[in-house]
């Protein structure tokens, strides 16, 4: 059995390779004034690893997208619908929906959300962590952040068969 980190990079390293995202790039700098595509490269792949760690939340956890370019190029790759569903089914089994938080309810604790997010990512990838995401970091730090959405893995039936991460009932992966 893998560990966290070990299934959290081999999702995000598969993904990164396994696909051709040339589509993702022309939208975001068509229609979210990316100015280069080395900057829409690096958008996707920090959008790459939060996605890759989407199967790792563990069950009650609140794990968050900041409004960031980060964001647009998740914006952008919704717009090449089936390219993002084939994305989704072949890298965790299932689509992933995009839950926009432009209202969120009073008792959702966001900043325990944010905090969570940020935590996930800096524990799964350390120094490689993109730098856009190292941003988020120092936005959650300082308290300078807005989220944009909510994300969740389609299901932890999702997490064992692509991370080979087993779950207790309540959700939470368990490692070993």
């Amino acid at each position: 059995m893998q560990t966290m980190a070990e299934a959290g990079n081999g999702i995000y390293q598969n993904a990164k390779h396994e696909f051709d995202y040339e589509p993702v790039i022309r939208t975001a700098m068509r229609d979210f004034g990316f100015p280069t595509q080395e900057a829409a490269e690096n958008a996707m792949d920090a959008f790459l690893q939060w996605f890759s760690l989407l199967p790792l939340v563990e069950a009650g956890k609140g794990y968050v997208m900041l409004n960031s370019t980060v964001d647009e190029i998740f914006h952008s790759f919704l717009l090449n619908t089936a390219f993002y569903r084939s994305f989704c089914q072949r890298t965790l089994g299932g689509f992933v929906d995009h839950n926009p938080l432009d209202q969120p309810k009073p008792e959702m604790p966001i900043h325990d959300y944010a905090v969570y997010t940020v935590r996930l990512l800096q524990e799964q990838f350390g120094s490689s962590l993109n730098p856009l995401l190292q941003d988020w970091v120092t936005q959650v730090t300082q308290g300078s952040y807005r989220i944009s959405c909510l994300g969740e893995c389609p299901s932890s039936a999702v997490a064992m068969k692509h991370t080979g991460m087993a779950r207790t009932p309540s959700g939470a992966p368990i490692i070993g």
